[in-house]
């Protein structure tokens, strides 16, 4: 008996410890959140957007995405950007949204759900709240940042229309998934609004780091040129804006950054230490990263590639012969059913192209 009760007794006692242990670790780490070097913005909605998976017809009509806010308009121009009237702006291809940050920095995303009320397609979840949840960044200012809806928690998901407030910290560098939390199930792949296309990143950087695009088109590209060197090689203004009387006229060409606002999400970036224009030539300052035998210098600009795995896709075959009793089992196999950022290449399409020339 007595044994059972210095049990009992110890049990508490560790308890107790664990419990003080874990409520200093989150108040330490509320504290840290709370110190930003920054706060950067980004403006988010939420839409239902029509995709293409390729070039041979693969489409996913029940296509739901996050976008920039500037990078939507409305379907009919006199409802205005409600919900159920949004697509993406012309120019702009559907990928998953990549948000960056630097370490030290808080990011701000002012979040608007825009889906439709009720779901456009048979494979959409029935659940129309959405939110922007983040892994492994820190919450800052309240449980309210969680973009969740767990226990008893007040739930932070977002009804169509209404908005919301989400703020993390990153303490250190790494890539961190984003996405929905308000449909955790439904879809082919069990993954509710997943298999829809509502997911993105959130990339931290070093402290101090700069962001540029990395692929523009040739337009783009001429109107952020200067000049040439001498062995004919372009000459890049990384702060030129676009031009009066372009349509995104005042904004940064390259930049991903207009003060402290995210106007870019472009999925692979060029990070540099500093300026690019200026005498360091965009480098880190020395020692910022750990050289290595094979890459002894790590303290250049770097291009940052951004690829999210996703699979048990929605896809709508281009061709009948998907479901064609004869046909179906042979072609089953090499749909298009695993992606990369919106993007999937089954030999299917191919192997139909061979099988039945048109």
């Amino acid at each position: 008996m007595e044994h059972r009760k210095v049990l009992r007794l110890c049990g508490r006692f560790i308890f107790a410890c664990l419990t003080t242990v874990l409520v200093f670790l989150l108040t330490l780490g509320s504290a840290k959140a709370q110190t930003c070097d920054r706060t950067i913005t980004a403006n988010v909605v939420a839409l239902d957007q029509v995709f293409f998976w390729n070039r041979l017809g693969a489409v996913q009509p029940q296509g739901m995405i996050f976008a920039l806010r500037r990078d939507v308009v409305p379907i009919d121009l006199e409802r205005g950007l409600v919900p159920g009237n949004v697509q993406l702006r012309p120019g702009k291809r559907p990928r998953p949204l990549v948000l960056r940050m630097n370490v030290g920095d808080c990011l701000r995303i002012n979040f608007q759900n825009l889906l439709n009320p009720t779901p456009v397609d048979d494979e959409q979840p029935a659940t129309r709240t959405a939110s922007v949840r983040v892994e492994g960044l820190q919450l800052v200012g309240s449980i309210a940042s969680d973009g969740s809806n767990v226990g008893r928690n007040t739930s932070s998901l977002v009804a169509p229309g209404g908005s919301a407030i989400y703020t993390f910290y990153a303490e250190r560098e790494g890539s961190h998934m984003l996405y929905s939390a308000a449909a955790n199930t439904g879809g082919e792949g069990d993954g509710g609004s997943l298999n829809a296309g509502l997911f993105g990143s959130v990339n931290a950087q070093v402290r101090g780091a700069r962001w540029f695009r990395s692929q523009v088109t040739a337009a783009d590209l001429a109107l952020a040129t200067t000049g040439q060197t001498s062995d004919g090689h372009p000459i890049i203004n990384y702060n030129a804006v676009y031009p009066a009387g372009h349509p995104r006229a005042g904004l940064p060409i390259l930049a991903m950054l207009q003060g402290t606002e995210i106007v870019h999400t472009d999925i692979n970036a060029i990070v540099t230490g500093s300026d690019p224009m200026g005498t360091s030539r965009g480098f880190f300052p020395t020692g910022t990263f750990r050289s290595t035998p094979v890459n002894p210098n790590r303290d250049q600009p770097y291009r940052e590639f951004t690829v999210i795995y996703h699979d048990e896709i929605g896809a709508v075959q281009a061709f009948p012969q998907f479901n064609d009793p004869v046909l179906q089992h042979t072609l089953h196999s090499v749909r298009d059913g695993f992606a990369l950022n919106y993007g999937t290449g089954g030999i299917g399409a191919e192997i139909r192209i061979i099988l039945i020339p048109t």
